[in-house]
Parts: C-alpha cells; sequence; structure tokens
C-alpha cells in the first residue's frame, strides 16, 4: 500500500511477482524499504537523503526466507511492549485478498489512531505463510505532505488532524485511567495496541504495557517542557512508578555532575534505555536529487 508521496523500486513488480511464485502464493511478504526525506523536511537537513529503518529479523539477511512464527509474535510482543522492532508502515507488505477477508470478522482491515500499527501486527498474527525480502522494493517518502513531516517538526497535534485519527468510544473508556499527556504518536501507539488485544485475545492473549507506556509518555513530557514539567508529571505518577522509575531521575541528575563529555554520555545511556528504539545504523546518506522519481531512477544499493 502506498502514498502518494511514496514510490515502486525499478523491477519491483516483477520481483513480487518472482517472490509471489518462488515462495507458492505466501498470505504476505514483507519486504524492505528505503526512506526518502526531502530537503528541508527534517529539521538541520537542509538537503534530501535517503535512509532505512531497523528491522530485527531482516538483520544480516541477503536473500529471501520464511518469516518463523514465533519470530513473528515476539515483534507483535515488543510492538504491545512500545518496542519497535520492526516497520508497520505498510508500504513493507504485500498481501493476499485471502488474508485480507480472513481479517472481515475482526472488522476493518484498518483500525484504530494509526492504523498501521494495527493492521502490521494483525498482518503478522494472522498470516499462515510470511515472506521477508531483504532488499527494498519500495521508497517510503518523508514529504511536505507526509504525517513525517508534522512528526518531525514538533507538530504532532497538525499531524493528527492530518491523518484523521478516530479511536472508538469503547476504547477511550476503558484507557482513561492509563492515559497521561506527553506525545501523540504513545496514545496512538496505545490506542492501536489494545484495538489489536481486543481482537486478536482468543488467538494470541497480548499484554498491552501500560507501564511502560505511560514511562514514553513522562519521558516525552518532560523533554516538551523540561524542568516545568516535574511537578505535572509527579501528580499523574502512582506511587509504584515513582519507586520504579525514581533511580532513572537520580541517575539524569546525578549526570550533571559530571565533565561536560561524560555527562552527554550518561544521558544518551539513559535516554537509549527507554526509547522505542534500539541503537541502530539508519545507513543515512545524502542525495542531490530532490523528487523522489529521480531518487528512484538514481538509486543504488
Amino acid at each position: 500500500m502506498l502514498g502518494d508521496d511514496d514510490g515502486l523500486m525499478l523491477g519491483c513488480l516483477s520481483a513480487a511477482k518472482a517472490l509471489v511464485e518462488e515462495w507458492n502464493y505466501p498470505d504476505a511478504i514483507y519486504t524492505e524499504a528505503c526512506q526518502y526525506a526531502y530537503p528541508g523536511v527534517i529539521p538541520g537537513h537542509a538537503e534530501g537523503f535517503i535512509q532505512f529503518g531497523y528491522n530485527a529479523f531482516l538483520q544480516g539477511k541477503t536473500r529471501p526466507t520464511s518469516l518463523p512464527r514465533e519470530t513473528a509474535l515476539d515483534m507483535v510482543r515488543a510492538a504491545a511492549s512500545f518496542r519497535i522492532r520492526y516497520g508497520y508502515n505498510m508500504q513493507h507488505f504485500i498481501f493476499s485478498r485471502k488474508l485480507v477477508e480472513s481479517l472481515r470478522p475482526k472488522g476493518n482491515f484498518f483500525q484504530s489512531p494509526y492504523p498501521d500499527y494495527y493492521a502490521a501486527n494483525a498482518i503478522l498474527i494472522s498470516a499462515t505463510s510470511i515472506v521477508v525480502n531483504p532488499t527494498p522494493l519500495v521508497m517510503i517518502g518523508i514529504s511536505p505532505k507526509s504525517f513525517g513531516f508534522y512528526y518531525y517538526n514538533d507538530r504532532e497535534a497538525d499531524g493528527v488532524t492530518f491523518l484523521w485519527n478516530l479511536v472508538s468510544d469503547e476504547i477511550r473508556d476503558r484507557l482513561r485511567g492509563t492515559l497521561v499527556p506527553g506525545s501523540n504518536m504513545n496514545d496512538s501507539w496505545l490506542y492501536a495496541m489494545e484495538t489489536l488485544a481486543q481482537n486478536f485475545r482468543k488467538e494470541v492473549p497480548l499484554r498491552v504495557d501500560y507501564g511502560r507506556y505511560r514511562l514514553l509518555q513522562f519521558y516525552a513530557y518532560f523533554r516538551s517542557q523540561s524542568w516545568r514539567g516535574i511537578p505535572a508529571i509527579l501528580r499523574r505518577m502512582h506511587a509504584n512508578e515513582i519507586l520504579r522509575y525514581g533511580w532513572l531521575v537520580g541517575a539524569y541528575l546525578i549526570a550533571y555532575l559530571l565533565p561536560l563529555s561524560w555527562r552527554r554520555r550518561a544521558h544518551e545511556s539513559i535516554r537509549s534505555s527507554i526509547s522505542a528504539f534500539p541503537r541502530f545504523d539508519l545507513r543515512r546518506r545524502t542525495v542531490p536529487q530532490r523528487d523522489i522519481l529521480e531518487v528512484i531512477r538514481n538509486y543504488q544499493a
């Protein structure tokens, strides 16, 4: 599935057809994708660049292979624990009509705010055969008309309006006592995982990690408000959360007593321990082209 600022790599359709036939018509194919950021869309990057997202099950792969079911479910469990171990963007997926039809009893194929987060994990739960392809077949655009523009430019509220994110009253009411201020991304992620857990509770019991969601929100709120936000965070923290996460706050404060270079490393280590992503190489490189079609025509691995 592509947006109007994405594109297919040269030879994509013939390569996809070959994969479908070679692997005897699997339910889904998950393919590597390259990301192209238009010039000036990402703050601090006046020139356009390409990069790759993180994917645990493509690490070290050079040829297409089958994704074991237990690995697929591990990816879903990580998503429910607010840890990103693969890209949820629908541009990565090619899926069969049979799979879509099998999911009809669960409601719409795309559900919840951040419908890609829901659908990607629904595919991994439901597909009986998934082929993973380490060669990029699509280019995902990060343009002024994409949600990525709003996200990277600290305009999440505008991005939510842009996506027309909707959440059911039932899910919102169920999570009312869990929600805390922070990032709209984390709220939408929570709604998607709660919807997923409810829809697939008979097939795969999922535990949505509300505590980690709240930790990510507290950290997001601290980053946006700095020290001014601490009183608001403490008012919303449960006693067990203060005990559980107090050492992180203490470590962050103590790091200010260190020399500047050590302080930066300490703060980065703490941020990494909280982050939804592991540390990884984006393989980012600047490109001279100024639109996605030209990037695709000139792409070299």
